[in-house]
């Protein structure tokens, strides 16, 4: 069969597809785009507590102190990076589970099944699975520098407003002063004038 024939007879099967009709059958058939979950576009895949992500995030936001949006954008893309970072040893284990399973399986039995785990063991996803966890890695190091500057910034800002006010404020009247032995020696003149 030819190629023009054979695409015209695939558009014809499709057609009349009518998809999966059972509930696991629906499930199974939202997962078919899903290869690992390294790369996924929703945070949380099926088989993942949300619960357990929104405990990272917070977790992260009560670290890194966040105040501002900048800080809170951040925080969240680093949990995200985390969660995937989290994904990667799983990863890793259900391929060398499933190699490890080739073992008992003769060519005959399950040949799809031992194409699939042959081509992951032997190919090149570990390589890639290798890549990807030194890109997140990578990512959270950045992610982690950039609040700490962002925070490091605010709080000088903080401290210059601070200091700029005490300097504003009429002397004698801070009670901060007299509790403060380092103020008033800034305040008090010296012993020679």
């Amino acid at each position: 069969m030819g190629s023009k024939q054979r695409l015209e007879a695939n558009r014809s099967n499709a057609k009349r597809s009518t998809g999966p009709r059972t509930q696991p059958g629906k499930a199974r058939s939202k997962m078919n785009g899903l290869k690992h979950g390294l790369a996924a576009k929703s945070v949380v895949i099926d088989g993942e507590d949300p619960r357990e992500f929104e405990a990272l995030r917070a977790g992260l936001e009560r670290d890194f102190d966040v105040q501002t949006m900048t800080e809170h954008e951040l925080v969240g893309d680093l949990a995200t990076l985390f969660w995937r970072q989290r994904r990667v040893p799983r990863f890793e284990a259900a391929i060398t589970q499933n190699a490890n399973a080739l073992e008992g399986l003769s060519v005959h039995d399950e040949y799809d099944k031992v194409r699939d785990i042959y081509s992951l063991v032997h190919g090149d996803v570990l390589i890639k699975l290798t890549r990807i966890e030194t890109s997140l890695a990578n990512r959270i190091r950045r992610n982690i520098d950039q609040l700490v500057r962002l925070r490091a910034s605010r709080l000088e800002a903080q401290e210059a407003t601070r200091l700029i006010e005490y300097a504003a404020r009429p002397e004698g009247n801070s009670v901060e002063e007299a509790d403060n032995p380092a103020l008033m020696a800034i305040t008090e003149p010296t012993s020679g004038d």
